[in-house]
């Protein structure tokens, strides 16, 4: 397919483009590399080459606006942080949709003073149902490491104190690998809290709340992505959209785009995320590949 591309491209703009696909490939080699191995390398590459395809609007708003026609929608947002964010994907249209029909949001958030925030954000909307846990691929009581102060109070942005994970490495080898500031992560380090949280699984959460069909799963977990995915029964409990930052797992990036092929869905990558989908809902890109 890659060489296929490069030989349209050849036959259209001539040998100049050969030059200038080198010349970008070089240029992202190493740092995909590093981060993402082989794969990242073919997957940027890959998107390069057509660019004609790639997203210009978030794919997961386009999901959205199919998954809220439904009635009885069920959307599961793995970290919610405190809902109302500026990178929060859901909270402007789900909460404005929820009050007109009877679908559901359960949101998910393991550190207790976002948690708090996040059940403010959502007062007065119905329907909407909210675990103060973490999400884990087996249910305890896990270490969560955090930002224990307030960034903004020191002069650094407030979105530091969305990093905290269930991964220790999330601001070590994985932080290297991607933000790569050494000051950020010298205050961060400096100012790193351990804190024991309760986890369920994701199973745990299907039980709860007698879920026979999931919408839309949105999850954002610092890097730890890979392994709630994988802990999911995906014959038991039918998805129908993924969209989960795919940014931080770096060299398992791979493994999870093998994962959920293997279950079904096709994947494509826009800014941090990857969003997931299947084949009965392909026509949907030809909203997403066009300018909002």
């Amino acid at each position: 397919m890659i060489l296929k591309k490069i030989i349209e491209k050849y036959r259209q703009n001539g040998p100049k483009v050969i030059y200038q696909i080198l010349d970008n490939l070089q240029k992202t080699m190493r740092s995909r590399y590093k981060t993402e191995g082989w794969f990242g390398v073919y997957q940027q590459y890959n998107r390069q080459l057509n660019s004609d395809l790639s997203p210009k609007r978030a794919p997961i708003e386009v999901a959205l606006q199919e998954v809220i026609k439904e009635p009885g929608f069920t959307i599961i947002q793995i970290g919610a942080y405190v809902g109302n964010s500026e990178n929060d994907p859901l909270f402007a249209m789900v909460s404005k949709h929820l009050k007109e029909c009877n679908g559901q949001l359960i949101c998910i958030e393991p550190v207790a003073e976002f948690f708090a925030k996040l059940k403010e954000s959502y007062k007065n909307i119905p329907n909407v149902y909210f675990e103060n846990v973490a999400i884990a691929d087996k249910a305890g009581e896990f270490s969560f490491y955090r930002l224990g102060v307030d960034p903004v109070e020191y002069g650094y942005p407030e979105w530091l104190q969305q990093l905290g994970s269930l991964k220790m490495e999330r601001m070590e080898k994985i932080w290297d690998n991607y933000e790569n500031n050494p000051s950020l992560k010298e205050f961060y380090l400096k100012n790193r809290i351990e804190e024991k949280v309760q986890c369920l699984t994701f199973q745990d959460i299907i039980q709860k709340y007698s879920i026979k069909q999931v919408d839309l799963l949105q999850i954002d977990v610092e890097g730890y992505e890979y392994e709630i995915l994988s802990s999911i029964n995906y014959s038991s409990t039918p998805i129908r959209f993924i969209n989960y930052e795919s940014v931080l797992l770096q060299k398992n990036k791979w493994s999870t785009y093998r994962l959920l092929k293997k279950n079904g869905f096709r994947q494509v990558d826009f800014r941090q995320d990857t969003f997931a989908y299947h084949i009965e809902d392909e026509a949907l890109k030809f909203k997403w590949i066009k300018e909002s």
